[in-house]
Parts: structure tokens; C-alpha cells; sequence
């Protein structure tokens, strides 16, 4: 109080930095990181395992978190290994990042991280496609000698692809339904892009290149998905997509001032109704 009137005096600056006050943030996404303020710091693998639960399960039990990350010791040792590790995560942080509240563990409220950005599409995706998604959830870590958390991980990274998928193949089809064809051709080609094996997204790029004129590129996406099956699967397209091949290569190119009708089988595959995002999570699910 001795210093009312002035500018900012050494005092006030050391507090605006104090780590108490700095925003923390979690980058879950390829090599794990916490973020405090502007400081960085990579996270050993069973902290960023545990934050990783924390912000995809969401809040957990101690019991829970400790069976999973220390599943060959006793529950006693589990629970101290636990603990030892928030105690380590709070020094770091200079405040709590993980809380408890009668025996659930969650992330603190000013804590924020990147895992949604796993399951969205970018907001940008329709001015600039990208060469892939996003990094998987921590994927610079191995986590092969710990079954149960190895088991988990897998889970929370196929269900996140699955999520992403979806979400891009919603938008991919409300673009389609507007008539922004050339968006919801990057938008195809990203669901392309994150499984190559998916034949809906193959047969979508087809029918949006089609649908735009090009039918030189819907025949070269219909044989890029031949020779992707016959390379990883040694299979061959299913009926449906052989049939809308065939439909694409008897009809005569449309300029892209033209709007001839299209045929029915283009505009409303006989067999799809909608089914695309259903069957890739059964797909998803059954990996």
C-alpha cells in the first residue's frame, strides 16, 4: 500500500508472473507437454497418462487412475504412487492441476488442453486442406509393458479417429447439401486422407468430382481406391462402388458451366440412405 500512484513497480510484476497466476495448458497431442505461462515442460509418460485420462474420461476415481497406471502393485503402492505424483505436478505448476474432491480425481477449472482438436475438424478446412489430422493422442509414447493402460490408449485413440471422422464427414455433407462442392471436396479428402480403407469416403470423393465436371479425377479417385484395397486388403471395391464407377464412366463430362441433370444413382446412391457414418463406427468399433 506504501505505493499507490506509478508505474509498476517490481512488486507488482513478480506477482503477475507468479505461477499461480500463469494459464496452464495441456498439448495431449503427439509429444506431451505442460504449458505454464510461457513455460514449457514435457511431461514423463505416466503424467501425462494420468492427464490424459483425466481430460478424455473426464473426472475418475483414485482407485481407477491408480489401477490403470500402476496395475502390477498392490493397490496400497498404486494409491502411493499416485499421490506422489500430484504432489510432483503441483511443484511443477506452483498450484494444483489435478483436484480432488471426495475421492475423484479431475483436471483443475483453469486448466485447458488440446484433445478436442483430435476429434474436430479444423475450422479453416475449407480454405486449406491439410496433409493429415492431428498428431495422435500422445503418440510420441509407448505404453506396451502396462497392458491396461496400452488397452486404454488404443481405445481412446480409435475412438478419436472415429469421433474426427464423423465430424468431418457431418460437415463434408452439410457443404455437399449447400452446394459447396470445392469445400466439401477437401473436406472428403481428409476423411480419405485419416482411413484410406473406408470406401465412403472413396465413393464420396468420386461423386463430388463428378458432381463438379471432372470426371477425368472421379475415375482417378475410383482407381486410386482400387489400388489402395488391392495394396492393404487384397480386395477389390464393393458393388456399390463399382456400380457408381460405372455410372461416372458411361456419362459424357459436365463443364463447369453446365448443369445437366445428374443421374439419380450419383445424386442418391441406391444403397447409402445415409449409412456412411453408422458403418464406419461399426468398422472402428469391430478394429
Amino acid at each position: 500500500v506504501r505505493r499507490v500512484v506509478g508505474s509498476a513497480t517490481p512488486a507488482m510484476t513478480a506477482d503477475v508472473a507468479r505461477p499461480e497466476m500463469a494459464a496452464i495448458h495441456l498439448s495431449l497431442l503427439g509429444a506431451p507437454h505442460l504449458h505454464i505461462g510461457a513455460s514449457d515442460h514435457a511431461l514423463e509418460r505416466k503424467d501425462a497418462a494420468l492427464l490424459a485420462l483425466l481430460a478424455v474420461d473426464g473426472p475418475q476415481s483414485r482407485a481407477r487412475a491408480a489401477a490403470i497406471l500402476w496395475p502390477d502393485v498392490d493397490a496400497t503402492a498404486a494409491r502411493n504412487s499416485l499421490r506422489q505424483r500430484l504432489h510432483r505436478l503441483r511443484q511443477r505448476a506452483g498450484r494444483d492441476v489435478v483436484v480432488t474432491a471426495d475421492d475423484i480425481l479431475s483436471l483443475a477449472d483453469a486448466v485447458t488442453h488440446d484433445f478436442r482438436g483430435a476429434v474436430a475438424p479444423p475450422a479453416d478446412l475449407a480454405h486449406d486442406t491439410p496433409e493429415r489430422g492431428p498428431p495422435d493422442l500422445l503418440e510420441t509414447l509407448d505404453y506396451a509393458d502396462c497392458e491396461a493402460l496400452h488397452e486404454w490408449l488404443t481405445q481412446a485413440r480409435t475412438r478419436a479417429r472415429a469421433a474426427r471422422q464423423h465430424a468431418l464427414t457431418e460437415q463434408a455433407s452439410q457443404l455437399e447439401r449447400d452446394g459447396q462442392l470445392a469445400a466439401a471436396l477437401r473436406y472428403a479428402q481428409c476423411i480419405v486422407d485419416g482411413d484410406p480403407l473406408l470406401e465412403h469416403g472413396h465413393r464420396r470423393l468420386m461423386r463430388l468430382h463428378y458432381m463438379r465436371g471432372d470426371r477425368a479425377a472421379a475415375i482417378a479417385a475410383y482407381q486410386r481406391c482400387h489400388e489402395i484395397l488391392a495394396r492393404e486388403l487384397d480386395a477389390t471395391p464393393g458393388a456399390e462402388t463399382v456400380a457408381l464407377a460405372r455410372v461416372i464412366e458411361s456419362s459424357a463430362s459436365l463443364g463447369p458451366s453446365v448443369r445437366a441433370p445428374l443421374p439419380v444413382t450419383v445424386l442418391r446412391p441406391p444403397r447409402l440412405v445415409g449409412r456412411e457414418v453408422p458403418w464406419a463406427a461399426l468398422e472402428n468399433a469391430w478394429a
